[in-house]
């Protein structure tokens, strides 16, 4: 995440009704408790994103493919099942919720989700790519260092996204050879490991059906990413779903150093929600 979108904040809401005439709170209130739902939200906000997209000036800034992810803390004063204690900002007393947002490089923002600062962000990242039903067609996705983890490579290579995070420490980063036997003189360096390559064609059909379910929204994607990566080491679908995100963060990286293009695509996408969080 960067910095800018860490800055501790604090949610101040208004008094509903003291400001407008003619609207009183009870009305307000029964209006958020029969017609504010998810999923009204939800289409509201889809129709204003394809409106969007169908205005010239959204095309200046992109074509609606690309994507990115990131969360901002917020202080919270009641108590809530969500909240909990961030002392990097808020200190140990003060408890906080994070409001983890998908923003398009059209600058339309197509998911928005409370979760807990508690878990890593990276579990959350699919839920917002499977659950867009506008007419954005997404293709690639940045995060940054709290939105990835390998098996998340392996994911978004099945279900055709490009995942292209901004990975801190770059150096210190673990990249995999396919060919344990290979030879690579001037990469010898950064290659520290092997990838169990016959585990991914032996459990393909399990991978392929994990897929399946994502993009058909069985289960919610956090819960599926979360139980993949706290499983057992001896299950094999875990392991092998590792090893193919092993070998995408391998190309990828090597791409990363290799091509400026790359990076400033990343950097650039990953700024829009920067500035979408200074806005908020």
């Amino acid at each position: 995440m960067g910095r800018a979108g860490k800055r501790s904040s604090r949610l101040h809401l208004p008094i509903p009704a003291q400001s407008a005439e003619a609207i009183t709170l009870e009305g307000l209130q029964e209006l958020s408790r029969w017609l504010l739902r998810e999923a009204t939200l939800k289409a509201s906000n889809t129709a204003l994103i394809n409106f969007h997209h169908q205005s010239t000036l959204s095309g200046v800034w992109g074509s609606g493919t690309v994507s990115s992810s990131d969360g901002q803390r917020f202080g919270i004063q009641k108590n809530s099942l969500l909240a909990s204690f961030y002392p990097r900002y808020f200190g140990y007393y003060d408890r906080a919720v994070s409001v983890y947002t998908h923003i398009s490089d059209q600058f339309s923002v197509f998911s928005t989700r409370v979760i807990s600062c508690a878990p890593r962000e990276a579990l959350y990242v699919l839920d917002g790519l499977l659950e867009n039903d506008s007419v954005l067609r997404l293709r690639e996705h940045s995060t940054d260092t709290h939105g990835y983890i390998e098996d998340l490579f392996g994911l978004c290579y099945l279900l055709g996204y490009s995942f292209m995070p901004r990975i801190r420490d770059l150096a210190d980063q673990q990249l995999y050879r396919i060919d344990r036997d290979a030879a690579y003189p001037n990469l010898a360096g950064i290659f520290r490991g092997g990838v169990d390559v016959d585990l991914i064609p032996e459990q393909w059909d399990q991978l392929v059906r994990v897929a399946a379910s994502l993009k058909n929204r069985v289960c919610p994607a956090h819960v599926v990413v979360q139980r993949l990566a706290n499983s057992s080491p001896s299950d094999r679908l875990p392991k092998a779903l590792t090893m193919l995100g092993r070998v995408v963060k391998t190309i990828y990286i090597l791409k990363y150093f290799n091509e400026q293009d790359l990076r400033h695509r990343v950097q650039l996408q990953l700024n829009r929600g920067e500035h979408r969080h200074s806005l908020t």
